[in-house]
């Protein structure tokens, strides 16, 4: 079985996705390149199927990875205060705290 080291490329990779994920999760639906080309609505509702999808840009709005996204994003808006920015943005924090190894406890991180 081969061991997969993680290297300056595999870091690179990885600090890239985690950055398209944060963006995705904190970027309001209204500001989506999906909501401009009627993907989905102003609640994140998809209202075309991938399978529609006809345009290159349409595809490129329209990933598997914002699909995941974007159903992480409106199972938090289901939970109180979960619409705001600021939840967007400290559910980001929250993600990403264990990896830049945050010793400090919630109550800081929340008010950071």
């Amino acid at each position: 079985m081969t061991v997969l080291r993680e290297g300056i490329l595999g870091a690179g990779v990885n600090l890239f996705f985690i950055y398209k994920f944060l963006r995705i999760l904190t970027t309001p639906w209204e500001n989506t390149d999906a909501f401009k080309l009627g993907i989905i609505d102003e609640n994140g509702t998809i209202l075309r199927k991938k399978r529609t999808l006809l345009k290159i840009e349409e595809k490129e709005a329209y990933t598997i990875m914002h699909r995941l996204v974007w159903k992480l994003k409106r199972l938090m808006e289901k939970v109180p205060f979960g619409k705001s920015r600021l939840a967007s943005y400290a559910a980001a924090l929250w993600l990403i705290k264990e990896e830049k190894s945050f010793h400090g406890n919630d109550k800081e991180l929340q008010e950071s």
